[in-house]
């Protein structure tokens, strides 16, 4: 496990008490230098839910106040207001290859970024 990531599960309870939390919901303003190279907007201010034991981790609003991105290993998909997909991708990890630092992002690749983080992070850890 990752020392730093490790040491805040600690401070919290550890791994156990990890594994016991249903959800996390956050609030966060996306930009920076990395977004700015993928060609994407600045200071987006959306919603991060988060439910560790599913690998879920939902964005809203997504590309739109009528919207909503959800992610998992193994899908990324947006569906408006409605309920209807949108825009779907399938394989997220995969469509990242071939990329260098300058290929640009889709919206579907940078929206599964927070995801891509925290199925790193927070969904691999083992007890």
């Amino acid at each position: 496990m990752v020392p730093l990531l490790e040491l805040a599960l600690d401070a919290h309870g550890g791994l156990t008490r990890w594994h016991q939390v249903k959800s996390i919901d956050l609030k966060l303003s996306i930009g920076g230098q990395l977004w700015r190279a993928k060609g994407l907007p600045q200071s987006l201010n959306v919603a991060l839910h988060v439910e560790p034991s599913r690998k879920l981790v939902v964005v809203s609003p997504f590309d739109g106040e009528d919207s909503t991105g959800y992610f998992t290993p193994d899908r990324v998909w947006v569906e408006n207001a409605a309920g209807t997909v949108v825009q779907k991708l399938t394989s997220p990890r995969g469509s990242f290859s071939g990329h260098d630092l300058m290929t640009p992002w889709s919206k579907t690749d940078a929206y599964q970024h927070p995801r891509e983080q925290t199925d790193t992070h927070m969904f691999s850890q083992k007890e």
